[in-house]
């Protein structure tokens, strides 16, 4: 299965969130307060667009990752994209990738190509749902694509960017799809 096309669809959490939240739902329940989840799909902060290969990265590491350009991904300009992860909307199975920390589309065959070399390397990545078709406004930015060549999702307002299979991602028979953001 392949991204959704054209009129058609996590990083594993860090440690230091996960402790600070199970203490927090501890202090909630000891102090007698309902610990219920709210109704809304849960999302992942810290994703940024980097402005040099213009692709959604995870910034919340202790790296900015690899951009095809040299060095760690570029966030300056960025605002705050929150991705849902395990969420029945949008497209499934976007993966973070650990060497790069950029988004990328793993269905199917994984024929991506990371620009750390080789392959995207899903490991420890969360299963990611990409809303696509039409923005239903509100805090969500539309205009980014599926690039054809890396499998990567990049914002596609700028121009075709960079991409690691050479020359400018390829958005062709791609989706129309928006993140939320903070």
């Amino acid at each position: 299965m392949e991204p959704k096309k054209s009129g058609e669809g996590s990083p594993a959490l860090s440690r230091r969130v996960m402790l600070t939240g199970a203490a927090g739902l501890a202090s909630a329940a000891a102090l007698g307060v309902s610990t219920a989840l709210p109704a809304a799909a849960a999302q992942q902060g810290g994703w940024r667009w980097c402005n040099r290969c213009q692709c959604l990265f995870y910034g919340g590491n202790y790296t900015t990752g690899w951009c095809v350009r040299g060095g760690g991904h570029n966030y300056k300009g960025s605002g705050e994209y929150l991705p849902h992860y395990d969420y029945n909307d949008g497209q499934n199975n976007w993966r973070w990738c650990r060497k790069c920390q950029s988004m990328w589309y793993g269905g199917g065959k994984n024929v991506s190509e990371c620009p750390a070399g080789n392959k995207h390397d899903r490991t420890g990545s969360g299963n990611y749902s990409i809303e696509y078709g039409k923005n239903p406004g509100g805090n969500q930015q539309s205009g980014w694509r599926w690039c054809n060549k890396c499998y990567c999702l990049c914002y596609s307002g700028y121009g075709g960017g960079y991409c690691p299979q050479g020359g400018q991602h390829n958005f062709n028979g791609s989706g129309a799809y928006y993140l939320p953001y903070a």
